[in-house]
């Protein structure tokens, strides 16, 4: 049964600024008054658009749309799932319809619901926004059919440029820059391994090959690499220089065939292409006997032909993961949008990723709305963008600019759409794929050419020509966009976490292939407690769909909001993205700004020297937190014992609070023991008119300023310097939660007695959890490879190299292990592997369990889930030898 309610609406009776400034009222939250003049909707009043839009999404770009609506005088219809019924985007639309249950092939992509939704409200045009259907042309036609105009390109254009095979060919035929790769559907995975290795014996790719004594030659597209003497060292024509590798090889040859081969003390280059060099290596001997081996192909990146959005994609370096990679691409493909089919293409290490934003109307006009930068990414999905890119120079971005809109006209595209390229380190860009829809980071665009782009859509879609002319577009100041997302930034060391490593053999080599990206977050589902948006500040604009108290779970993606900041330049807008982190205040989930705020202030991020690599390359061991300096520790110790002599202050002023810690009111002076990351400094502080000093480590740090205890963020000026901390917990046994610099820190504050006295107290030790391995993540099982009772084997897959293996570690930190379980979160498929070698795995559905807690053992339960059965799952380990069961507990 669908549910419709209608929401108070305005008349339009009222003239205009009688409007705006009841709906300034009624949506405090509006950028009528938030946002700082970063672009303005400049609306013909005596153009006609439609009376009433149905947003057929949810979440922050719901309200987005809603947003310009309201301005443009339009009523909107907002559709929701049953758990989004108390949703923002709900309250904010003028109606709103249920159109089903959680899951969203039940209700967001639900075209009959939502059809239905239309008839009911009567809206005139849907607005899809980003993901959902909003690229999906049978959607398109269904509303076509029902004289329902599709505020987007017509369906021609959606499929065109919807299926990446299509419109690379397309693009070819525009004269667009493309990727070599393979034009046409891979149908199964020994085709793509097939189609992986003849990419190599492209003659255009050249490559150096360099010959030493150690023989182990890895040829890579355009770059040689080697292990030379203990030590990965990649070499091409323009630098010789060492480079974290993404994989290396071990010689495995006799010492016989070195001293065959030893002829030269020197390197010797030779240059050629791959085909030639591999025909070298068999002249050279048999290739197994010398120790060469020859990646033609490799690496690959593959992705889905349909959607985007980085769900379908795997980058593959071996045939084992070219074959991992198309199951699990399928997979992604086919449960995200609905078409599983897949293609190939060579992948550009170390590229960037730019994307030209144009908007053509109905009438043959088309424009650029010039670049953003896009390549701070992990698992193929952008986590900061800015516009314009750093990189660019004008020739570049006009040639760019061009050839979008060139890519536009072939398909006759009539709305605002994005055309993605790759751009190597020579500024040499090829063409990644075209979204014909709205994008996330539309907001940066908005920022420095001062268009909306929901409005001109909306004129768009009713017919209207463009208003601007290419000359007219300028670049005003530098915008800046941190995606905030729930989710838990994990560390590859923690043997807790199921591994995210790979291993592949082949014979007598190993290559050990590290998965960087999993190592940057994990969706993160619960409510939030506690919210608070930095939008008071001058120049920041945040895009969100959620409030304090709504639920982050498993059924969407787990985006918070868009954080943008805009100035006149791109240190300013650095420096306002920075003081923005610091106040945004989200209490009940964990999140990402941790990690965004130590990507806008690394030096090579500040110097705009990034690529698509930036993470993998600036944390290889994964994200784990701002690391202290000296002088980060005395400020953040300064700062906690300021803020624990406060409190006490503040306490003596209420009858019955006096603690015993505390002093007389007149007391000045103090000397505190604080623990900070196992290590324990001793402190002396004083307070005079509202500055309190701090002796740390012999030396002084003043605090002062005039924060509020009961609220979540406290402004301090540290030895004259203006810092924003957040207060996240304080407990009566001293324990302060603190966020500085992004990063949460725990300090323990107590007096020197305390102290004294602590280490007779016992601790309650942590749960002993070395025999059982979590799910890093709640989410979906859609697949399980073993079944109760079976042995799961740590290490290699073979053991043909077990030998190498160990002498591999050194290089990469192996702890891989065979598949348990594919789990599915937030429309991302993953794959379980055991972390160590187990004598038996219980699967255990938990409908409402959540990851910090531990259920018992039932033996009833101890069959596998059911495919596609919702749960919160734990993969129970007994190790053998290691732990003894105790009477009465469960098998």
């Amino acid at each position: 049964m669908q549910r419709l309610s209608t929401q108070p609406q305005c008349h339009c009776a009222l003239n205009r600024a009688t409007l705006m400034l009841r709906r300034a009222t009624l949506h405090p939250r509006c950028w009528l008054l938030n946002f700082r003049a970063q672009y303005v909707t400049t609306h013909d009043w005596n153009e006609k658009t439609f009376d009433k839009i149905l947003i057929a999404n949810r979440g922050e770009i719901a309200c987005r749309v809603i947003k310009t609506c309201k301005k443009m005088d339009i009523r909107t219809v907002a559709v929701h799932s049953d758990v989004d019924s108390s949703s923002v985007h709900v309250k904010m639309a003028d109606e709103a319809v249920c159109v089903g249950p959680a899951p969203t092939s039940k209700s967001y992509l639900n075209m009959d619901a939502i059809m239905d939704a239309i008839r009911q409200t009567g809206a005139q045009a849907v607005h899809p926004g980003y993901g959902f259907l909003s690229e999906n042309k049978e959607f398109a036609r269904r509303l076509a059919a029902e004289g329902v105009t599709f505020i987007g390109p017509d369906t021609h254009a959606i499929q065109a440029m919807g299926d990446k095979i299509e419109s690379k060919l397309i693009a070819k035929a525009a004269r667009v820059n493309t990727i070599p790769g393979f034009d046409g559907v891979v149908k199964d995975a020994e085709e793509a391994v097939k189609i992986a290795r003849e990419l190599g014996m492209d003659r255009s790719s050249q490559v150096f090959l360099y010959h030493t004594s150690l023989p182990c030659p890895v040829l890579e597209d355009g770059r040689a690499s080697l292990l030379l003497q203990g030590t990965c060292e990649c070499l091409d024509e323009k630098r010789h220089e060492r480079s974290a590798l993404r994989s290396a090889v071990l010689p495995v040859c006799g010492a016989s065939e070195q001293k065959t081969r030893s002829t030269a003390t020197k390197p010797a280059r030779s240059r050629g292409t791959l085909a030639h060099l591999a025909l070298l290596a068999r002249q050279w001997r048999r290739a197994d006997e010398c120790g060469c081996v020859c990646l033609l192909g490799y690496p690959v990146m593959i992705k889905a032909s349909a959607g985007g959005g980085g769900k379908g994609m795997r980058i593959a370096w071996s045939d084992d993961e070219t074959r991992e990679g198309f199951r699990f691409s399928s997979q992604e493909a086919a449960s995200s949008f609905g078409d599983d089919r897949l293609l190939i293409e060579k992948y550009i290490d170390n590229p960037r990723h730019i994307e030209i934003q144009v908007l053509a109307d109905k009438h043959g006009n088309a424009l650029w709305l010039n670049e953003r930068e896009c390549s701070i990414q992990r698992r193929n999905q952008k986590v900061v963008e800015e516009a314009p890119s750093t990189f660019l120079d004008p020739g570049t971005r006009r040639a760019m600019g061009e050839q979008a809109v060139s890519l536009a006209k072939a398909v006759q595209y009539s709305s605002a759409g994005t055309v993605e390229f790759l751009v190597d380190s020579k500024k040499n860009f090829y063409f990644l794929e075209m979204n014909t829809r709205l994008q996330v980071e539309h907001p940066i665009t908005e920022c420095i050419t001062g268009l909306d782009l929901v409005q001109q859509m909306i004129r768009i879609a009713k017919g209207y020509k463009l208003q601007h002319k290419q000359e007219d577009i300028p670049i005003n100041g530098w915008a800046i966009e941190s995606r905030v997302y729930a989710e838990t930034w994990l560390v590859s060391s923690d043997p807790t976490i199921l591994s995210s490593l790979i291993v592949c053999v082949c014979e007598k080599w190993c290559v050990c292939v590290r998965d960087p990206y999993k190592s940057f977050g994990l969706p993160s589902i619960g409510r939030l407690s506690q919210y608070e948006e930095p939008v008071r500040l001058s120049g920041v604009r945040v895009d969100s769909g959620i409030q304090e108290g709504s639920d982050i779970s498993i059924y969407y993606d787990p985006m918070i909001s868009k954080l943008v900041a805009y100035g006149a330049s791109r240190a300013d807008a650095l420096k306002k993205m920075e003081a923005a982190l610091d106040n945004y205040v989200i209490r009940g989930v964990t999140h990402n700004i941790p990690l965004l705020r130590e990507i806008i202030v690394h030096p090579r991020f500040v110097a705009g020297d990034i690529s698509t690599n930036f993470l993998p390359e600036v944390y290889p061991d994964g994200f784990k937190g701002h690391p202290l300096s000296a002088g980060d520790r005395r400020e953040l110790l300064a700062a906690a014992a300021a803020l624990h002599i406060a409190a006490q202050l503040r306490s003596q002023r209420f009858l019955g609070e006096q603690r015993v810690s505390a002093a007389a009111q007149e007391r000045r002076h103090w000397e505190l023991c604080l623990e900070l990351e196992k290590s324990v400094h001793m402190l002396a502080v004083s307070h005079s008119r509202g500055t309190y000093t701090v002796e740390v480590d012999g030396e002084k740090v003043e605090v002062s300023g005039e924060w509020n205890l009961a609220s979540a963020l406290l402004p301090l000026s540290i030895n004259g310097s203006h810092k924003v901390l957040q207060r996240l917990t304080r407990s009566p046994a001293g324990d302060i939660s603190l966020q500085y610099l992004g990063t949460t820190f725990k300090v323990r504050v107590l007096s020197v007695l305390a102290a004294s006295l602590s280490k007779h107290m016992p601790e309650k030790l942590p749960e002993d959890t070395s025999s059982i391995l979590r799910s890093p993540m709640p989410g979906t099982v859609v697949g399980v490879a073993v079944k109760p009772g079976d042995t799961v084997a740590h290490g290699n897959k073979q053991g043909a190299a077990q030998d190498t293996h160990q002498h591999i570690t050194a290089l990469y930190p192996v702890a891989v292990g065979q598949e348990i379980c594919v789990i599915e979160a937030m429309k991302m498929q993953n794959s379980m592997t055991a972390a160590k070698t187990a004598k038996r795995v219980v699967l255990q559905p938990r409908c409402t369990t959540l990851r910090s807690q531990t259920p018992s053992v039932s033996p009833s339960l101890s069959a596998p889930p059911r495919r596609r059965r919702e749960i919160y799952f734990f993969f129970y380990v007994l190790t053998s030898g290691k732990r003894q069961r105790k009477p009465g507990e469960p098998s």
